[in-house]
């Protein structure tokens, strides 16, 4: 085997178990800023969450999906870790931080919950947007897709 095919079947092999950046469609928040895309201010946030479908995949590959509602409830909240695991359950609320920012505090899971709490900045590029979850040394954005209720 060259070094080539050694490092091509570790690439393949990574995207295959959902990890590194090609599994994701990762992009930095050097490469967003290198393309243009700028950070959504409060009043866009605003326009944008509120009465919307909210998904995306973390840097620890569970997909979340759920509803923001106009009066910062989320409903309809799921989350899947692993194909054995199901689809986990999960509730809680959102709001626009004055600094600008999303703000998300929920909880997944019935028998053992764990939460899901942070606020991030959202990037826009032409019609897709991103999520920047701090702290974040490695500058990571994961695409999110955000669709009207």
């Amino acid at each position: 085997m060259t070094p080539w095919t050694r490092i091509t079947a570790a690439a393949a092999a990574m995207a295959l178990l959902g990890l590194g950046p090609l599994a994701r469609g990762q992009e930095s928040i050097t490469d967003l800023e290198g393309k243009n895309a700028r950070r959504l201010d409060a009043a866009e946030l605003k326009m944008l969450l509120a009465d919307a479908r909210v998904e995306y995949r973390s840097l620890r590959s569970i997909d979340y999906n759920w509803e923001n509602r106009a009066d910062g409830t989320i409903a309809n909240g799921h989350a899947v870790m692993s194909r054995i695991q199901g689809i986990i359950p999960g509730q809680g609320s959102w709001q626009i931080s004055p600094r600008g920012t999303y703000c998300v505090d929920s909880t997944y899971g019935r028998s053992q919950p764990f939460d899901l709490k942070y606020c991030a900045w959202i990037y826009k590029l032409e019609d897709r947007y991103f999520l920047v979850i701090p702290p974040n040394p490695d500058g990571k954005a994961v695409p999110l897709s955000v669709k009207p209720l």
